[in-house]
């Protein structure tokens, strides 16, 4: 049997967090927390990450700076990112900056709220 895939989610706001985990994990995903870029940047380096899903608006280091701050680094240059944000920042209206995310490397955007069930199919379709 396969190991489950690992993923990182980082978010300031724990209801997410808490809600994203319970959710990955009943699906047999393994799920690290890091409240934000910093904290996910030693996770990074600690642990085998197969995908990150990280919040766009973060204090000390936020979503984007983070994924900038990956690709930087030779290692996690690969690494799939799905970026979560405001679903007025990621409606249709907005597609050429929903855009310019995925010319950036973005392998998902995501708006928020969510439903958990969403994430689930969105999650499988990066990882498949």
């Amino acid at each position: 049997m396969p190991e489950p895939k690992t993923i990182l989610v980082v978010d300031d706001e724990a209801q997410i967090r808490r809600l994203l985990r319970v959710n990955l994990e009943r699906e047999g995903y393994q799920v690290i927390e890091a409240e934000n870029g910093l904290v996910a940047q030693a996770r990074l380096r600690d642990s085998e990450i197969d995908l990150v899903i990280t919040d766009a608006m973060m204090p000390k280091m936020d979503g984007l700076e983070l994924y900038q701050w990956a690709r930087e680094q030779p290692e996690l240059v690969a690494l799939p990112f799905a970026l979560m944000g405001p679903t007025p920042c990621l409606a249709d209206e907005n597609r050429a900056y929903r855009e310019e995310l995925r010319q950036a490397g973005w392998s998902g955007l995501m708006g928020k709220p969510f439903h958990p069930h969403e994430v689930i199919r969105w999650l499988k379709a990066m990882l498949s």
